[in-house]
């Protein structure tokens, strides 16, 4: 298929419209006009102010626990805690 003229074509007129560049997470890629529209969009439609979407499992995981960890971190002593 990569090498069909259909296939090519497609890619010629994505890599022109996107443009092209090194892959992977935004640290390394930055971002790029589609996430940025599709995150416009999941806001809107959940009527939130913003929405962030993640390059993968591992990104969103990792994101998530540091912040539920932070968070934890920074309730009262008591509160994080099991009582007796």
């Amino acid at each position: 298929m990569g090498q069909h003229p259909k296939v090519i074509d497609a890619m010629i007129k994505t890599a022109i419209r996107m443009g092209t560049g090194a892959g992977g997470t935004r640290n390394i890629s930055g971002t790029n006009r589609a996430t940025s529209r599709a995150e416009h969009e999941l806001a809107d439609l959940h009527g939130k102010a913003s929405a962030l979407v993640f390059t993968s499992g591992y990104v969103s995981n990792t994101a998530g626990i540091s912040t539920i960890a932070k968070l934890m971190s920074e309730l009262p002593h008591s509160v994080g805690r099991l009582q007796p």
